[in-house]
């Protein structure tokens, strides 16, 4: 469509009177739809949130395949999800990311958009390693700009001169499309289905680590505009920097800040709870305090916060942590705040984070 209406030598060029902006759906509408098909449990939905993110046509196909609900343990319910929607001969995304890709890119754009895939986020440097002698620079500003494939992130406070941009795979179904469901797609020509949903569970851990960010980062900037969180001022971001040593480096998960209060906020945000343990919070705690003798020092005087995000807090965790100063905020919180209700009004976990991460 792009190409009959912007293109100069196109038939309909210089005729287009409006443009209609279609995004995915926001944080609260998938949770809502998730806590309406028996998925609104932090595990699975952070788990579909991963694997479909806001397109709506991929939750139908979720909803439609009867009995999934009813599954009690989140790792079984994870490999019937795989096989019956992914692996299966009648699964309804079977061949999807491959008639997307095949459609839209030609080589050596599916080629960055791979390495991307694999190696993000990752840098120019990075990716110059992963296809080297592939000029990247077109490729890459078609991808992003026009594409919108890939998104171009830089620290906060960072000018477009400073080269410390990380790239990422914008859409979450292509990112799951080309790290996880492909490879198990051409695994299971060779393999029982049954076995290679079991791999596909297990390498969906690490993606849905990156998806937690990217949901604490949306559902941050949509309570500020709801109203009902930590109200921003600026952008949601993150911050890391290029150092000359290992040891010196610094990275922060979310910065986000209040100017007329005169308030920031640090994020720190873990897949399990029990990452967030004693070590981790002193490096979360000494990466922000190089930030703001560094970068941030704009915020010397403001009162800081300190808040560690994970799909789910039991409560026992939660008040320890928050007796020692640390804010807890996770999914059931999120829905709460962008819902209404009480928190946990849903009923228990089907299972914890514990179990499931010993799955």
């Amino acid at each position: 469509m792009e190409a009959i209406l912007d293109d100069r030598q196109a038939p309909l060029f210089g005729r287009k009177t409006f443009d209609i902006s279609v995004g995915p759906w926001s944080i609260s509408t998938a949770l809502d739809v998730a806590r309406m098909h028996g998925a609104g449990d932090p595990s699975r939905f952070l788990t579909l949130r991963t694997l479909f993110g806001g397109v709506p046509k991929y939750w139908r196909d979720y909803a439609e395949a009867d009995g999934l609900a009813e599954i009690p343990v989140w790792s079984r319910w994870a490999w019937q999800v795989c096989q019956r929607l992914f692996l299966r001969v009648d699964a309804p995304l079977r061949e999807e990311g491959a008639s997307l890709l095949g459609r839209e890119l030609r080589r050596n754009y599916l080629a960055v958009l791979r390495a991307v895939a694999h190696h993000g986020p990752c840098t120019h440097a990075d990716l110059q390693v992963a296809l080297p002698g592939v000029s990247l620079g077109p490729y890459l500003k078609t991808l992003v700009r026009d594409l919108r494939l890939i998104a171009k992130h830089r620290p906060v406070f960072t000018s477009a001169r400073q080269r410390r941009a990380r790239y990422v795979v914008s859409d979450p179904f292509l990112l799951a499309w080309l790290r996880v469901i492909q490879p198990a797609r051409q695994a299971a020509r060779i393999i029982p289905a049954a076995r290679v949903a079991e791999g596909m569970v297990r390498r969906l851990g690490t993606l849905e680590g990156h998806a937690f960010e990217r949901i604490v980062t949306e559902a941050t900037e949509e309570l500020s505009r709801r109203g009902t969180g930590f109200a921003v001022t600026d952008r949601v971001s993150g911050y890391w920097n290029r150092p000359r040593r290992a040891d010196a480096s610094v990275e922060l998960d979310l910065v986000a800040w209040n100017g007329d209060d005169e308030v920031v906020r640090f994020g720190s945000c873990k897949r399990r709870f029990t990452k967030h343990n004693a070590r981790a919070l002193q490096r979360f705690r000494a990466h922000a305090e190089a930030f703001l003798s560094s970068t941030g020092r704009r915020f010397a005087g403001w009162r800081q916060e300190f808040v560690l995000f994970a799909p789910e807090f039991p409560d026992e965790q939660r008040a320890r942590l928050e007796a020692k100063g640390w804010m807890c905020q996770d999914l059931r919180d999120m829905q709460r705040l962008l819902l209404g209700g009480e928190r946990g009004e849903r009923g228990p976990l089907r299972t914890s984070p514990k179990i499931r991460g010993e799955d």
